[in-house]
C-alpha cells in the first residue's frame, strides 16, 4: 500500500474540492473563460464550504482565519 502523506482531514478537503470543481465549476468553465470576468460565485461557493480561509496546524496554534 503506497504511503499517503495526507491526513484524513486533508483527504476529505481534497475530495470536497474535487467534487465542487467537477459538479459546480466545470459546467461553468467555458463561460467563465469566454466572459473573462472574475468568477465571484466560485469564491462564494468555496466560502460556503469552508474553503476560503487560512489554516494552521496544531503545532502553530491550530487556527482557522476566515476570509470575508
Amino acid at each position: 500500500m503506497p504511503h499517503d502523506p495526507l491526513t484524513a482531514e486533508q483527504r476529505e478537503i481534497r475530495e470536497l474540492v474535487r467534487a465542487l470543481a467537477r459538479e459546480q465549476i466545470k459546467p461553468l468553465a467555458a463561460e467563465i473563460d469566454k466572459s473573462a470576468e472574475f468568477p465571484w460565485d466560485v469564491v462564494e461557493l468555496f466560502r460556503e464550504n469552508g474553503l476560503f480561509g487560512l489554516m494552521f496546524d496544531e503545532e502553530h496554534g491550530e487556527v482557522l482565519v476566515r476570509m470575508r
